[in-house]
């Protein structure tokens, strides 16, 4: 039994990612698959061959009732992997039943407390939740014990700190983040969950102040994660008490979640005074470890530990990073395998890029040669899927709609050298032409200045010079290095870095037919314009690439209105926001 709770530990460790070899246990991890298969098939009302329901008892009884609990069969096989049967599930605990059910599974646990309760009621069992006393104001009482958490704390006592060193995964999200200094997309779910669930569970929801201080205690415990991304209220008081609006509503993981969580058993806040049960856990507090220094660290030292029905340790130490990047450098054909192992290693490559100073996309290519490949693109979009998981597809679902309205826009922004160029959007092109005129203005609307060049010279570049640094029409693949070789002398001659250009060929701008995003010597072919331009946002985005300085404000612009991010705290922050509110007013012909 030991040895099936130890495959269902190593399984689910390697499916969080924490693991990045697989090809470890391969015996072990084989034999969990084939149960985990057999539970699922018990839990769906399916049956396999003789041989694996003699070897791994399933409690008919216990699936029927957790299954009219309407859990998936992820929670019932949760259930019957630990062994439980009828009988344990009446004397369950709710502390139980939060291992077995950790978030993201919240809304099995709550299907599975409002059902046991139910059924343990009708059998004259106590229900999993005791229910706490109300107050004299109800004029009712119960003579059960409260619910205990972090004891007899006060509700200004219940900060983010607090819970999350009550929460043993809590800690060890704050350790792992200590080495990358990266919080995951899901690792930002659970932790928005457990500050915002057991606070609303003890004392209902948490206050607008309160949000704001939760906000500002995670900004300190996961500096590289913004404020405003936990909570961002929608006005607020300056020291005069003058309002200041911020917005039309409030926003943030924070605000949203205690909106919608309902608590699963809606007791009333807890009374004062309820006695203290102390943690049992013997994980490192993150109230002592937040004060420490984490030092350097060479390679991934991932560890858990286990213990049920006796003490199961399993330590698990992962090969150095830097074995990793030399892989990549001498497998570039199999690039499936690629794929994988680049994904696996996600979190410490981009921690590493973000060490590097004015870091350019040759940075990248010296480190990995395998971006080389005409498929690397696949790769930059793993980094940047990784970095902004909501923002992956989001110029591909707005674009169409940007184009509609900035037609009806531009008439009015763009100056008379662009106007050719707007003339050709009335004509029947086709829809990637399209697509690239309506980028190409972008860059025609933004007046040129003068900037200060690294080498000291003033500069002041004209619309087209803004325009090539990001695309770049040939007419034919003939002129492809000739052109190439001339953007990289010019850039030379400035002291400026190369970036990453669109190339569209084609007879004239309203007919290409070909994109490619090329860099030096490698070039990234792509279906269509769009792909093109996701292409290259994406290596600029995913690795804190500068945008090129004579195209700053329109690829500025780009980054508000199709990927969500905010403007730069600087003067053209102001007519970004303007540009972008005129566009959203525009009503485009039914």
């Amino acid at each position: 039994m030991q040895l099936l709770e130890s495959a269902f530990i190593v399984q689910s460790f390697l499916l969080e990612g924490q693991i990045g070899h697989t090809a470890a246990l391969p015996g072990l991890l084989a034999d969990t698959k084939k149960l985990k298969e057999n539970i699922i098939m018990a839990a769906a009302g399916q049956s396999e061959d003789d041989d694996l329901v003699e070897e791994y008892i399933v409690d008919e009884e216990l699936v029927k009732l957790l299954k009219s609990f309407e859990l998936s069969a992820t929670g019932i096989e949760e259930f019957v992997a630990n062994g439980y049967d009828i009988s344990a599930l009446k004397i369950i605990e709710r502390e139980e039943i939060e291992a077995l059910l950790p978030p993201p599974h919240l809304a099995d646990r709550t299907k599975c407390i409002a059902g046991l309760n139910e059924w343990r009621r009708s059998l004259g069992l106590p229900s999993v939740s005791t229910p706490l006393k109300t107050s004299n104001l109800q004029g009712t009482q119960n003579s059960d014990p409260p619910k205990v958490a972090l004891g007899n704390l006060s509700r200004q006592q219940w900060n983010a700190k607090a819970l999350i060193n009550r929460s043993k995964k809590g800690r060890l999200i704050w350790e792992a983040y200590q080495i990358t200094s990266i919080l995951s997309r899901k690792d930002r779910i659970f932790i928005t969950h457990l500050i915002v669930d057991e606070f609303v569970d003890e004392f209902g929801r948490l206050t607008r102040e309160e949000l704001a201080c939760r906000a500002t205690e995670l900004k300190n415990i996961f500096p590289t994660v913004e404020q405003h991304v936990w909570y961002k209220p929608a006005s607020y008081h300056d020291e005069k008490g003058k309002k200041i609006k911020l917005g039309r509503i409030a926003k943030g993981c924070l605000f949203d979640r205690n909106h919608n969580y309902r608590c699963a058993t809606s007791v009333p806040p807890r009374i004062p005074g309820s006695d203290v049960q102390p943690s049992t856990s013997s994980a490192q507090p993150i109230v002592d470890v937040i004060t420490a220094d984490a030092g350097k660290i060479n390679m991934i030292d991932c560890r858990m530990t286990f213990c049920k029905q006796g003490c199961f340790f399993f330590n698990v130490v992962v090969t150095a990073y830097q074995e990793t990047k030399n892989w990549f450098r001498h497998h570039h054909g199999e690039f499936d395998d690629i794929k994988k192992r680049w994904e696996a290693s996600c979190a410490v490559r981009l921690h590493e890029t973000a060490k590097l100073e004015r870091v350019t996309y040759q940075h990248l290519l010296d480190e990995y040669p395998v971006l080389r490949n005409t498929a690397g693109y696949q790769l930059v979009n793993l980094d940047f899927s990784f970095k902004h998981p909501t923002k992956t597809d989001l110029l591909f679902a707005k674009f169409a709609d940007f184009r509609i309205r900035a037609k009806l826009v531009f008439p009015n922004e763009v100056p008379e050298l662009g106007k050719p160029l707007l003339a050709l959007l009335n004509k029947d092109i086709s829809e990637d032409s399209r697509d690239c005129i309506t980028t190409l203005l972008l860059f025609f609307i933004w007046p040129s200045t003068v900037m200060r060049l690294p080498n000291g010279r003033k500069w002041k570049p004209s619309l087209v010079e803004s325009s090539e640094s990001t695309i770049l029409h040939l007419k034919t693949l003939a002129d492809y290095e000739t052109e190439l070789s001339r953007l990289i002398r010019q850039n030379l001659l400035r002291g400026l870095p190369d970036y990453p250009v669109i190339v569209v060929v084609g007879p004239s701008i309203e007919h290409v037919n070909q994109f490619f995003v090329s860099y030096k010597d490698i070039a990234y072919k792509a279906e269509t314009f769009i792909k093109a331009l996701d292409i290259t946002f994406k290596v600029y985005k995913a690795y804190g690439i500068s945008f090129p300085s004579e195209a700053n404000r329109p690829w500025s612009f780009m980054a508000y209105v199709f990927y969500d991010f905010e403007p730069p705290e600087n003067g053209n922050k102001a007519r970004i926001l303007t540009l972008a509110t005129h566009l959203r007013n525009q009503v485009p012909a039914q």
